[in-house]
């Protein structure tokens, strides 16, 4: 059972990863098959902390800065399986990247069959 609160942490998760998230297929030339990528990076760690603790899933990464004017940037990521259950979460609550989250579900729904 999702709770209207649940349902409201999930789309302002998905709000987040419409618009500042990247989800993709990335290919990558020592695999033979892409890797399913969702994250969010952004220079506020609690926003970040907070997508972790809520999702249970994926990983922080902390970011060093590469010029000094810059402000340190924190990820969350999930790939792989992990993804692929962020996507089935979120996709319903996703505008933008709706169908990219569509395109990690079947992904793994043809390599199954």
């Amino acid at each position: 059972q999702v709770t209207a609160r649940k349902k409201t942490t999930l789309a302002y998760i998905g709000g987040l990863i419409d618009a500042d998230g990247y989800v993709a297929l990335v290919k990558d030339s020592s695999r033979p098959n892409p890797v399913p990528t969702i994250k969010l990076e952004m220079t506020d760690f609690a926003t970040i902390h907070w997508v972790h603790q809520k999702m249970n899933i994926g990983a922080l990464y902390s970011h060093k800065r590469a010029n000094l004017k810059h402000n340190r940037t924190y990820l969350w990521r999930a790939t792989n399986r992990q993804a692929l259950k962020v996507a089935k979460t979120l996709e319903k609550y996703m505008l933008l990247k709706r169908k990219r989250m569509r395109e990690i579900i079947a992904f793994y729904e043809k390599k199954a069959l």
